[in-house]
């Protein structure tokens, strides 16, 4: 089996799993010899796409290189822990926990996985240079086989040779490194499913980039930012207190999306016993940007007390015949004081959705929580800097499954 592997493998090109897909449904778009007709592709799309051979693109040394390491089988086995899954605490387990170079383990998930994984959350190396990343490979190619594999010269071969097995730290290494990865995650991922990766400002422009060619630059959710410290760093060289990392989200289809955060009820009472039930007290006053909006400036009367009130200086939120209709629905709170401003009642059952969009801006919870967690589990000791606390993975995998998902769905963490 080994062997046919390996028979296989050395006919990998990059791109070889996209040709096998372009085959499967573009037969007609090969020639005899193999090749692939790229005019006649084109012929196929021209009336339902915007063909057009200009483009951006992250390029880096070894990029090529890497495409080619995700098309490629592993030779790994998979050998179960049987002492460990016997224990009684684990007998019952429905968790997988794989031991090993993760690019294999997720060639081994995707036999079985792939297209089911709903939410995938990883904390990768940040390449910050103290952080320990080196990238090194164990397929041991010539720097002749990958000349004619990549068509490439014998230099750039040997260069992208050196990047694998010296022990680089450069981005260009960082990113051979996670493009394979992540090539096997989005294949993972379920139509709907979503992945986080976190990252700081070393890398996060250039995993942007990366992230938009291998899910698509229209799949991204958003880039969050998690103020990751409460407290200023005085002892910055140069003025600059870095009190954040980046959370970047994608989804595997345009449509993907995240489940936002739970609309806050508790400032909805019904203290009047109004039929429609719970409602809060809403500011009516316009925005600054519709000040100048002619129709929005009018006196309002109190139908009741004929207490008039006069307009904000920024116009009222609603024209006449809009606030006409919620007078009629006493849909309007009027102030005793005539100098007071009239609000509006906004009903609880008009929210529309449980849930309101998630703020780009994560500050729920800060990184000294998780060192502190990882001393209590570990009797005060540190055996990794940085840990994420529990309430921000717990945040990330909220917004990655619904409530009604839980017990039903697959969640990755490869790193």
């Amino acid at each position: 089996m080994i062997k046919d592997i390996l028979d296989k493998n050395n006919s990998v090109t990059p791109g070889s799993n996209e040709l096998e897909i372009l085959r499967e449904h573009f037969p007609a778009c090969f020639k005899e010899d193999g090749s692939f007709d790229i005019v006649r592709f084109q012929e196929y799309l021209k009336d339902k796409v915007e063909v057009t051979d200009e483009g951006y693109e992250l390029r880096f040394l070894g990029k090529n290189y890497a495409r080619m390491l995700a098309s490629l089988d592993t030779t790994t086995v998979i050998v179960p822990d049987e002492a460990h899954n016997s224990l009684p605490e684990n007998k019952e387990s429905k968790n997988i926990y794989i031991s090993g170079d993760n690019l294999d383990a997720l060639k081994h998930l995707l036999k079985s996985y792939a297209g089911q994984i709903k939410c995938i959350y990883i904390d990768p190396p940040y390449n910050t240079g103290s952080d320990g990343f080196v990238y090194n490979d164990n397929f041991n190619f010539t720097a002749e086989e990958l000349s004619t594999k990549l068509s490439i010269s014998l230099d750039k071969a040997q260069r992208i040779l050196e990047l694998t097995r010296r022990g680089s730290v450069s981005h260009s290494a960082w990113l051979m490194f996670m493009l394979p990865r992540l090539i096997l995650a989005r294949d993972l991922l379920s139509k709907d499913g979503v992945i986080f990766i976190s990252i700081d400002d070393n890398e996060q422009s250039n995993l942007k980039l990366l992230c938009d060619d291998i899910f698509g630059e229209e799949n991204l959710i958003c880039s969050f930012i998690w103020k990751k410290r409460q407290m200023v760093d005085s002892r910055t060289k140069n003025g600059a207190s870095k009190d954040h990392d980046y959370l970047l989200c994608y989804g595997r289809r345009e449509d993907s999306r995240i489940l936002g955060k739970e609309s806050d009820k508790t400032k909805y009472t019904n203290p009047d016993n109004d039929p429609r039930g719970p409602w809060m007290s809403a500011d009516m006053t316009g925005l600054a940007t519709e000040s100048q909006r002619p129709n929005l400036h009018y006196d309002l009367t109190n139908p009741s007390t004929g207490i008039t009130y006069p307009c904000p200086s920024t116009g009222w939120r609603y024209e006449p015949k809009r606030m006409a209709e919620l007078l009629a629905n006493n849909e309007v709170i009027f102030p005793a004081d005539p100098i007071g401003r009239p609000r509006r009642k906004k009903f609880m059952r008009d929210l529309g959705s449980e849930y309101t969009g998630l703020s780009s801006i994560l500050e729920t919870v800060y990184s000294t929580q998780g060192t502190r967690e990882l001393r209590e589990l570990y009797d005060g000791k540190e055996y990794f800097d940085f840990p994420k606390p529990v309430d921000y993975i717990k945040l990330i995998l909220s917004q990655g499954i619904a409530p009604t998902d839980k017990d039903s769905v697959y969640v990755l963490d490869f790193f």
